[in-house]
């Protein structure tokens, strides 16, 4: 009974030492990610800023969407099509063209 007793203490101060490892290295792992997301948001916070100076728009302005939905609204003017009437000359002369692009 003793054998086992130190047995299971042995393998239970393993496991224990194991998940201890395991955790430093988690909690190692999470200061970097907080580290990291910190540097991310000094970094946004500096972009947006830098816009801010140069008269860049960090929002889109109001009217933009209202003219860009009145634009979206009306109907687009459609240009008067002609129909590309070429003449038989002018016919022949493509097709030869065509001809010599094709055989290149």
């Amino acid at each position: 009974a003793k054998a086992i007793v130190t047995e299971a203490e042995a393998r239970a101060a393993a496991l224990l030492g194991d998940a201890e490892g395991r955790l430093t290295q988690i909690r190692s792992e999470r200061e970097s990610v907080a580290g990291y997301i910190e540097n991310l948001r000094g970094v946004l916070a500096q972009a947006e800023t830098i816009a801010a100076d140069h008269g860049f728009p960090t929002s889109p302005p109001d009217d933009t969407v209202e003219v860009a939905t009145q634009q979206a609204a009306e109907p687009a003017e459609q240009p008067d099509e002609q129909p590309d009437e070429q003449t038989a000359d002018e016919a022949d002369e493509d097709e030869e063209a065509r001809e010599r692009e094709h055989a290149n």
